[in-house]
């Protein structure tokens, strides 16, 4: 199984662009089995006002016509796309994480179970957590995923779905520098509580997320995009390049 880890461009509130942006990194690594991007990457993990009625016009409904499309270009590819977005399901919204197969096929839809996603004074009503991990197989492999803060609020929680691989969609805003110095260090060790292998994306956005997407084998950082710069790197599971 390939997994194409991405550290691509996201802008805040610019669904637009993104998609194009998500369009071109699959066409460039069509074949593989997912092609992988960060947390909220569809509109931004920022791209939100707090204000529900705003934000509501902003969220993607599972069924709605974006994420159709999404399949669609999926499909036609012929290349998995996994994917964070914000989900509005009614009159609530969630930090979202959709995987597809290679042929516009559902396998996951994540709501993530941290709060770590919204401000602290927002409508609870509206601004909501899953309640669940989610795991999926696929290509003989079991496959977690998580959202950011989730490996770091509930570890136990998710490594009790004993998967094969984990994919950790998330948003962070280490520097390059802080990132050699100790950061990736200390995300290796948390992702050793979760699984075996997991694979961390990370967007990239101007001024605030630097990228860096990575493999992680047993709490070590074993393969990496360099921090600050575009880029995909190609995973082969069960094994990953030293």
């Amino acid at each position: 199984m390939r997994c194409a880890l991405t550290a691509a461009p996201s802008l805040n509130g610019a669904l637009s662009l993104n998609r194009q942006t998500l369009h071109r990194f699959v066409r460039a690594n069509a074949g593989c089995d997912f092609v992988c991007f960060g947390e909220a990457f569809l509109q931004g993990f920022d791209g939100l006002t707090w204000a529900p009625l705003t934000d509501l016009s902003r969220g993607l409904a599972l069924d709605g016509p974006e994420l159709q499309a999404l399949a669609a270009y999926a499909r036609a590819q012929a290349t998995g796309i996994a994917t964070g977005y914000i989900e509005r399901d009614g009159d609530t919204l969630y930090s979202s994480y959709l995987v597809l197969d290679r042929t516009g096929r559902r396998l996951a839809n994540y709501r993530r179970i941290t709060p770590g996603w919204r401000e602290g004074h927002v409508d609870r009503t509206v601004y909501r957590e899953g309640t669940q991990p989610v795991a999926f197989d696929y290509a003989g492999h079991r496959i977690g995923i998580g959202l950011c803060g989730d490996f770091w609020d509930a570890p136990a929680t998710f490594a009790a779905l004993s998967a094969d691989v984990t994919l950790w969609p998330l948003y962070i805003s280490y520097t390059p520098a802080e990132w050699a110095a100790g950061g990736a260090a200390e995300y290796a060790a948390q992702a050793a509580k979760v699984s075996a292998h997991v694979l961390m994306i990370n967007a990239l956005t101007p001024g605030d997320a630097y990228g860096g997407s990575c493999a992680f084998k047993a709490g070590q950082r074993v393969a990496g995009l360099p921090m600050g710069e575009p880029g995909t790197l190609v995973v082969t599971l069960p094994d990953v390049p030293a």
